[in-house]
């Protein structure tokens, strides 16, 4: 999907706030997720944004100065399985047969609850700490999650 970000994700103003990159591939360390995000940086294959999240199976990478073309390591390193697990239990599908399209759509849906739940519920059971420690969940409460947009 060259040229287009999986997702981005605007704040209730319309404003560009996270983009996200999902690929079905585990194990990828954290120089393959920076040179990757490098590399959609400087060859403008992603619109900016002030967050880059690329989403693993296993884990999720998290900049949170999506823009900077240098090859930086990510600011968050989170536990992939742990965010999708209430996902992955639904589907009762292992995460590795998954198809690409498939787990973009898992990672879509996770993207879809993060904008319409509100984290400071006190029965919301799943906040992360990086979701506030990054400023994210904020900058996309209330917002709105676009696929495959274009630069």
């Amino acid at each position: 999907m060259a040229g287009e970000a999986d997702f981005v994700v605007q704040s209730p103003d319309k404003k560009v706030q996270l983009i996200v990159e999902a690929k079905s591939r585990s194990d990828a360390t954290q120089s393959w997720a920076a040179q990757l995000r490098r590399n959609l940086v400087a060859h403008s294959a992603i619109p900016a944004g002030p967050y880059f999240l690329l989403a693993l199976p296993d884990r999720f990478y998290l900049w949170r100065d999506g823009r900077a073309a240098a090859t930086v390591p990510p600011d968050f390193v989170i536990d992939g399985r742990a965010e999708l697990a209430p996902y992955m239990s639904a589907l009762k599908v292992p995460s590795q047969d998954l198809s690409e399209q498939g787990f973009e759509l898992l990672v879509q849906t996770w993207l879809q609850d993060l904008v319409t739940t509100n984290l400071e519920n006190p029965g919301y059971v799943r906040v992360r700490d990086w979701l506030k420690d990054s400023g994210l969940s904020d900058s996309i409460r209330h917002g709105t999650v676009k696929s495959q947009v274009s630069p």
